[in-house]
C-alpha cells in the first residue's frame, strides 16, 4: 500500500496513513481530536502536505441544496481542476502551520487537562526490567515516555548520541537521547550490548524530553533505574540500522521499542587557519 503525509487542521500534526484509509477517521496523536483522513494525492511524489478536516466539521450527507433547474456547465479541464485543487491544499496547510501555536493553546484550553493516557502509570504492554524476557520488536520504534505516547520519525546519530524524535522542531515535540560510549558509528556497526537494570559502573546517560506548547518542556535524565538492548547492524550510505529495547523504571513504566535507521551526522571541519601577516609570493 502507499503511504501518504497530511496536517491535523487543529495543531498541524503530521501524520502518516495508507492510501487506502483515505475516508476514514483518525485520532490525531498530539491533540486528540477526531479527523477524517483526506484523499490520497494522485501524484505519490508529491511535495505537499494534504490538511485533514475535524470528524465533526463535515456537512452531513443530504444537506445540499440541489436547484430544480440545472443550467449544464462546461467541465474544467483536468490540468485546471488539479491545480486549483494543489493552489488550495498549498494555503490550507501554509495557514495551518502559521496558526499552529495559537490554534493548539486554544484546543488545548477547551479541552481542560490532558487525557488519563498521559498520566497512566499502568505499565505499557512489553514493559519488564529483565532483560532476558523483554523481546525486540520488528516494526519501527513506538512506545510511551513520561506517560505521553511516542511514535518515532526520525534518528540521528551524532558525536556519540543517538537521538529518536517525534515531531522534531514543533511545540509538541518527544525525544529520547543515549549517550553512548563509542564516538565512531564505525565502532557500533554490527554490536550488540546489554545495560541490565541493576548494572553497577558506568552506564549510558539517557533523556527524555516532552515539550507542549505554551508549557515548560518537561525533561528527565536518567544514568541509573532503566534496562537497556541495543542490536546494530551494518552502515551503508550514512546510516546505521538497528533495534533497541528501552525500560525507565519510572512513575509512568517508559518504553520504547523497534527498529530504526540512524541518520549518521560526520562531525562539523573546522576551515584551515591562514598564517597572519604573510606577504604573498610574487
Amino acid at each position: 500500500m502507499s503511504e501518504f503525509k497530511f496536517a491535523c487542521p487543529v495543531c498541524g500534526q503530521h501524520i502518516t496513513a495508507d492510501a487506502a484509509s483515505s475516508g476514514g477517521q483518525v485520532e490525531c496523536p498530539t491533540c486528540f481530536r477526531k479527523i477524517v483522513i483526506p484523499q490520497a494525492p494522485a501524484d505519490p511524489d508529491s511535495k505537499f502536505i494534504l490538511s485533514a478536516v475535524q470528524a465533526d466539521s463535515r456537512k452531513p450527507a443530504g444537506s445540499e441544496i440541489i436547484p430544480l433547474q440545472h443550467q449544464p456547465r462546461r467541465k474544467p479541464t483536468l490540468s485546471a481542476s488539479v491545480l486549483a485543487l494543489l493552489v488550495t491544499l498549498t494555503l490550507a496547510s501554509t495557514a495551518a502551520w502559521l496558526l499552529r501555536d495559537k490554534l493548539f493553546q486554544q484546543t488545548r484550553s477547551s479541552l481542560g487537562p490532558l487525557p488519563a493516557t498521559n498520566s497512566t502509570s499502568a505499565p505499557p504492554e512489553g514493559w519488564t526490567l529483565d532483560l532476558t524476557n523483554a523481546s525486540l520488536a520488528e516494526s519501527k520504534v513506538t512506545g510511551r515516555i513520561l506517560g505521553v505516547r511516542f511514535n518515532c520519525e526520525k534518528v540521528k546519530l551524532e558525536g556519540g548520541v543517538l537521538s529518536f524524535f517525534q515531531n522534531a522542531g514543533l511545540p509538541s515535540e518527544r525525544r529520547i537521547a543515549i549517550s553512548l560510549f563509542a564516538h565512531r558509528p564505525g565502532r557500533l556497526a554490527g554490536k550488540t550490548f546489554e545495560v541490565p537494570h541493576n548494572r553497577t559502573g558506568p552506564r549510558p546517560k539517557v533523556v527524555l524530553e516532552v515539550r507542549h506548547a505554551g508549557e515548560t518542556p518537561r525533561t528527565r535524565t536518567l544514568d541509573q533505574n532503566y534496562a537497556l538492548r541495543m542490536e546494530f547492524g551494518g552502515i551503508a550510505e550514512e546510516r546505521l540500522a538497528g533495534r533497541i529495547y528501552l525500560a525507565v523504571s519510572d512513575e509512568e513504566k517508559s518504553l520504547i521499542n523497534g527498529r530504526f535507521d540512524a541518520q549518521i551526522v560526520p562531525p562539523a571541519r573546522e576551515a584551515p587557519r591562514q598564517p597572519a601577516n604573510t606577504a604573498p609570493k610574487l
